[in-house]
């Protein structure tokens, strides 16, 4: 911990930028007073807050921020005014009677994608109360990722997947099987450059898998996005995280490790993650192996990604998915 004091070199810097104001044509005073309060006080509106944004007026627009990693923070904004975020938290703004509000995200985490909700109307006698700030999707190589795996539900208090059943359950995850008969009819024959690929699924055939995402576009899209999918081979075991620190992402086929104490990926970003029996930890990708009548999976157990028979009316044909979209 340093025991050097900022505060004189922020009264330095206020004063120089008073100052520079002053002499500018047009230079309002109450812009000097917000930078010097900014400056000194180190919170409230704007980037540079350090903590949650507290409301101090009689009526607040009081809300909840959750899902945010270690290190992560994002910047809301509400009309010109900006507040950061950095933790998860409740957090209040001030308000009058008679304001009309609409909260959005400004500034994105770098890997995450956070959403608002109950964040637009109009503030009346009492304060709002209601106002949620979270951030069910991941952000990689310009792919957006559902946090929650298929049939998880997003727990907006919790900032995880605990959204609906239990851990006994995997909180709800549902497997799917890639398609009902064990040839090419739910996948094209383009490998578009992924080694060891047949094809894709197409949305031909019947496929509870394909399904399962391409659902997730249904009426407006999943947290306002309309380009739900399964990810490709090599997109999924991108997300690998070997917990022996081992070079990702892996050849396939490679281990990070043979033990499954914990899952193979970012578990602060990819909370509840199934990696054990009996939930299963093989996730499917779109991407069918080159004799056709197989699939690559991913096993965050191991962090591998190999292959498995499609098709074939077993428990272990039926495996996760976790949908992805794409960026930004």
């Amino acid at each position: 911990m340093s025991l050097i004091s900022t505060r004189p070199l922020k009264m330095i810097l206020a004063l120089s930028l008073i100052l520079t104001l002053a002499r500018c044509p047009g230079g309002d005073s109450s812009d000097s007073s917000a930078a010097l309060l900014g400056l000194l006080g180190g919170g409230g509106s704007g980037e540079n807050a350090a903590s949650l944004p507290k409301c101090t007026s009689a009526l607040c627009l009081n809300g909840n921020v959750s899902g945010l990693i270690s290190g992560a923070s994002l910047v809301i904004a509400n009309g010109a005014k900006t507040y950061t975020l950095p933790e998860n938290g409740s957090f209040g703004l001030n308000a009058q009677t008679g304001d009309n509000y609409t909260i959005t995200v400004q500034t994105q985490p770098t890997t995450l994608r956070c959403i608002v909700t109950n964040g637009t109307g109009t503030v009346g006698a009492v304060s709002v109360n209601n106002v949620v700030v979270t951030c069910p999707m991941a952000y990689k190589n310009n792919l957006v990722w559902n946090r929650c795996s298929h049939g998880q539900q997003w727990n907006a208090e919790a900032g995880d997947c605990t959204g609906t059943g239990n851990s006994g359950n995997g909180y709800g995850i549902l497997k799917v099987q890639y398609c009902s008969t064990n040839d090419n009819a739910c996948n094209d024959a383009d490998a578009a450059g992924e080694i060891g690929v047949n094809g894709h699924l197409n949305g031909n055939g019947s496929s509870s898998l394909y399904n399962a995402c391409n659902s997730l576009n249904l009426n407006g899209g999943l947290y306002g996005r309309t380009t739900w999918r399964v990810p490709w081979k090599d997109e999924l075991k991108s997300i690998v995280k070997c917990s022996n620190a081992k070079s990702t992402p892996l050849p396939d086929g490679e281990f990070c490790n043979l033990q499954y104490l914990v899952p193979q990926i970012d578990a602060a970003l990819f909370p509840n993650t199934a990696h054990t029996a009996p939930n299963s930890y093989g996730y499917w990708s779109a991407s069918s192996s080159t004799a056709g009548i197989s699939v690559w999976f991913t096993s965050f157990a191991h962090g591998t990604t190999t292959t498995d028979s499609q098709g074939v009316p077993k428990t272990s044909a039926n495996q996760n998915v976790r949908c992805v979209s794409t960026g930004p």
